[in-house]
């Protein structure tokens, strides 16, 4: 499983590791005192060249044994649970037509989000504040949020095989007062298919851009919001 994160990373990839795997030595899984048990752990070996960091390593087992090229060797954690991250050194760029081809499968994007406002509407910070979080050509507007979502909608109609099989929009609902829990402020509030007084937004209809057009911005052409 870790393997495969690498071969997926775009920079860097971090790797969880659960109890899955195969079982440390006994004198590499001290105690955790977090636990206060003996820590299940596992051996990694990824045996790349590549430089790593680990949040824990047991003695005699340090995360550069994970990626020396030397199947011998392995890193192993002393505390559970434990993430390695492997920074390749560049980029690389995997596309939906190069998932569906690698892995014969349909593909979708999920827990997709976009802002229509950098502005708050509660008193809970955003993850979504700055205009140095907007992807170029899609403004934190009304326009730019259907413009990204219709355009989702593009890439996924063009996977070949008619393997695109759709989007989950993250929580499109939270707006403020409507979150984990009732009344709840909202980090998203301004990433939602909503205003923040519950108005529905163009993008509510991004799977027809036409259609949001013709309900929001009747009569103009070409149409704004």
């Amino acid at each position: 499983m870790c393997a495969r994160s690498v071969v997926m990373a775009v920079v860097s990839s971090l790797c969880w590791i659960s109890q899955a795997g195969h079982v440390c030595p006994a004198s590499a899984a001290p105690p955790s005192p977090a636990l206060g048990r003996a820590a299940p752990s596992v051996l990694v070996n990824l045996a790349v060249d590549a430089a790593t960091t680990a949040t824990s390593t047991a003695p005699d087992h340090p995360a550069q044994l994970a990626t020396d090229g030397d199947a011998a060797t392995a890193w192993c954690p002393s505390t559970m649970p434990a993430s390695l991250t492997v920074d390749l050194g560049r980029a690389e760029v995997v596309t939906l037509a190069d998932l569906a081809a690698r892995y014969d499968k349909a593909v979708m994007i999920v827990e997709t989000q976009y802002g229509w406002t950098l502005q708050n509407g509660d008193s809970l910070g955003n993850f979504l504040w700055q205009d140095s979080q907007v992807i170029p050509g899609y403004p934190a507007t009304p326009d730019g949020q259907l413009a990204f979502t219709s355009d989702l909608i593009s890439a996924l109609a063009h996977v070949p095989g008619g393997r695109g099989a759709g989007i989950f929009y993250w929580q499109p609902e939270w707006i403020p007062g409507v979150g984990w829990t009732p009344g709840a402020g909202s980090p998203n509030d301004n990433l939602t298919l909503f205003d923040f007084s519950g108005g529905a937004l163009p993008s509510v209809q991004f799977t027809d851009p036409l259609r949001a057009c013709r309900q929001f911005a009747p009569g103009q052409a070409p149409c704004t919001f």
